[in-house]
């Protein structure tokens, strides 16, 4: 699949943090020999958020980045407030495929608040290929086509769920080669690297192309 970087982002338990250690040293070694730099990470709830100190949190390959999701199909009240503190702690937290977890008539403000309070999201390569329904793939077209997504993930849990070549062709023709880089390499390198993650460029569609043959002028 031509993955050179993998993270290996479990769902954060006490019994996962028990293993978490001696699975990583095993399995990072059998990937080494492969080619594959095996990179630690978690997936929290935000329940976990509440009941952990900051600094024991498992962050992406080492990085202030932190993964998250909601793990409901609604969203509490606290949530951005919880985030805002973990911010001001110098963590920068990612959302894991919020595309799955809110219906298409609410996707929209959701959205726009995870924009406004500056998190970071990741769309998963299987709600593009419609592996998680209609509802999840018109949420990450949603998403997509607004230009609001900084990653990409593959969130294997089976050796089939790497299906790169079939979902970057769905971004080159649909948002360009430089949009597909940006979400696939640069901005994962960015993470890895401490720095600030970009946007992509929304995607034009024929009113945008309209208007730039008959501009309004104030």
């Amino acid at each position: 699949a031509g993955i050179k970087k993998l993270a290996a982002t479990s769902h954060y338990s006490a019994r996962c943090l028990e293993r978490y250690s001696a699975a990583f040293d095993e399995v990072g070694a059998h990937a080494g020999r492969l080619g594959i730099e095996l990179l630690r990470g978690c997936e929290y709830s935000l329940v976990d958020f509440a009941e952990l100190e900051p600094e024991s949190l498992i962050t992406l390959g080492g990085s202030r980045y932190v993964l998250f999701d909601l793990e409901q199909l609604f969203v509490p009240p606290s949530m951005f407030d919880l985030l805002f503190k973990l911010k001001l702690g110098g963590l920068r937290p990612v959302i894991a495929h919020p595309e799955r977890m809110v219906e298409p008539d609410e996707f929209p403000h959701f959205l726009a608040k995870l924009i406004e309070n500056g998190i970071y999201i990741q769309v998963n390569s299987g709600s593009l290929l419609g592996s998680y329904g209609r509802s999840a793939r018109s949420n990450a077209f949603h998403m997509l086509d607004r230009g609001c997504c900084h990653l990409i993930a593959n969130d294997a849990h089976h050796s089939h769920s790497f299906r790169n070549r079939e979902w970057l062709k769905i971004l080159i023709r649909r948002y360009g080669e430089a949009n597909a880089r940006l979400l696939s390499e640069i901005n994962p390198d960015h993470l890895l690297a401490n720095r600030e993650l970009r946007e992509m460029e929304p995607r034009r569609g024929w009113f945008d192309g309209f208007l730039r043959f008959f501009p309004f002028r104030h």
